[in-house]
């Protein structure tokens, strides 16, 4: 059979733009991570003030503006700024990547990006439309008289006269309004987004290269006063003395890439410190992947380990990331996480600190900072049978069932009348198992009655209840428990002959 000489010719095929704009309007933003990512390109602008409002109606949120007093853009880069795939600000000292993130950020929210901006005391606008997307890219070009109105704001505390530029979002499809109405969405909101910023942006917030500050505005346009200026929130703000393990400076020789020094840290035990809490403690042990200053991933593990369990609460992992390898850990289009190579997992299981432990040695010191916290609680000390048995046989008890425990948390024993005609009862505040006075006399069968009587039931209603009377809240199967063994004993007591 003869080959085909003719040579192949390429064919130019491309996207349909209705059906790609819907795609990419999907990648996964989070609210929070979209507007981060508009800020980026604000903090490549050299703003030094940064300003997000929420404009409202009665029932929806119409628009979030993102407005900065940067060096703001010409009519030139403007136009290349909107093109999906722009080259503008794509250095390795940047924070953009991919050249998508203002546009792909905007559009996840709603179909319509407006964006205005002061050069050199020029003005000129552009705005995308998902309709005009699919009308094959056409980007609209706002007039000057229009642009230079709709920048007089007032925006403050950002100035706009000389230089900025504004980011309007607007058809907000995908900002919906959650159950408790547009006021109760707006704080959710904001709550979510000076968290997010205020992690994300803490290097720059810090050393006061930037400041950001959020606002909610009526549709009608009258100010309601409500502006707030996002902190800082360090995740590794710790005071050092606090600290019983210092950070171990661990390196990691990825040859043939480079080399990463990561920090382990292990958070001082007990802290209420709003930049150990964030949005759950747990959830945010990990490691912090930063790149040219900006928090990339705030937490997880990458594939270390499956779970974020409560043990290793206090252990964060700082790593600067050098932009040069940018391409062996995949950075996503939100700027969210990382994705290790398979060369970082398989080093970290080698590494030494510089006091010589590895890492998997500076996550049971983590574990055990954590383990020795949660004895230490006062709700978390380990229960005893307490009054209500003698002397002697608590102490045999207490070294049985807690040795080595200093403290521990005792549990008494009463004989009370209950009228419920049930063989116990349990008073959890008090941590007290109380007994049928009526069935003392058959269990005691002509012996004398004392405080320190029937030691063997009340030790066995210990353990029976141990688990009851140490939950916080009794769940279904707990109570359920209590039953049977109420049932049970009063069966067994039936047995009995009489006094």
């Amino acid at each position: 059979m003869a080959l085909n000489a003719e040579k192949s010719a390429p064919e130019r095929i491309p996207p349909n733009p209705k059906l790609l704009i819907e795609a990419l309007r999907s990648i996964g933003y989070s609210f929070e991570g979209a507007v981060a990512d508009v800020i980026d390109n604000s903090i490549g602008a050299k703003a030094r003030n940064v300003l997000v409002r929420f404009v409202h109606g009665e029932e929806r949120i119409e628009k979030i503006i993102i407005a900065d007093d940067g060096v703001g853009m010409s009519e030139a880069h403007l136009a290349e700024s909107m093109r999906f795939g722009s080259g503008t600000e794509k250095t390795l000292e940047s924070l953009s990547k991919f050249g998508l993130g203002m546009k792909l950020a905007s559009l996840s929210q709603g179909t319509a990006l407006t964006v205005l901006t002061r050069s050199g005391g020029e003005a000129s606008g552009r705005r995308w439309t998902v309709a005009g997307i699919g009308e094959d890219w056409y980007c609209e070009i706002l007039s000057v008289d229009e642009v230079t109105s709709l920048l007089k704001g007032p925006y403050a505390p950002v100035k706009l006269g000389e230089h900025g530029t504004v980011v309007v979002w607007s058809d907000l499809d995908k900002v919906k309004v959650r159950k408790g109405g547009v006021d109760h969405t707006i704080h959710y909101l904001v709550d979510k987004l000076e968290l997010h910023l205020g992690l994300h942006f803490h290097r720059f917030i810090e050393d006061q290269r930037v400041r950001v500050w959020i606002d909610i505005q009526p549709l009608s346009g009258d100010m309601n006063g409500v502006r707030q200026e996002v902190e800082a929130l360090n995740p590794f703000g710790y005071e050092p003395k606090q600290a019983k393990f210092g950070p171990r400076g661990v390196p990691l020789d990825l040859s043939p890439f480079g080399e990463l020094v990561m920090d382990g840290h292990i958070w001082p035990v007990n802290s209420s410190s709003r930049t150990y809490r964030l949005d759950g403690a747990a959830g945010r042990q990990g490691f912090y992947f930063y790149r040219n200053d900006r928090l990339i991933q705030a937490g997880g593990w990458n594939d270390l380990r499956l779970d974020t369990e409560p043990h290793l609460s206090l252990a964060r992992v700082r790593i600067e990331l050098p932009s040069t390898l940018d391409a062996q850990f995949s950075l996503d289009v939100q700027k969210a996480s990382i994705k290790a190579p398979p060369v970082f997992l398989a080093t970290l299981k080698t590494a030494m600190a510089n006091s010589k432990s590895t890492f998997a040695g500076y996550l049971r010191d983590a574990q055990q900072a954590y383990r020795k916290q949660e004895r230490e609680k006062p709700e978390n000390l380990p229960l005893v049978p307490g009054a209500g048995l003698g002397s002697q046989l608590r102490q045999v008890l207490k070294e049985t069932m807690a040795p080595n425990e200093r403290r521990v948390r005792e549990v008494a024993f009463e004989w009370v009348d209950l009228e419920s005609g049930e063989f116990f009862e349990i008073d959890r505040d008090e941590l007290t198992i109380r007994m049928n006075r009526a069935f003392r006399a058959r269990l005691l069968d002509g012996r004398k009655a004392s405080s320190a009587d029937l030691p063997i039931v009340k030790v066995l209603l210990f353990l029976l209840l141990e688990d009851v009377v140490d939950s916080g809240r009794l769940s279904g199967q707990q109570q359920a428990w209590i039953e049977k063994c109420n049932k049970s004993l009063r069966q067994a007591m039936k047995t009995l002959r009489s006094e």
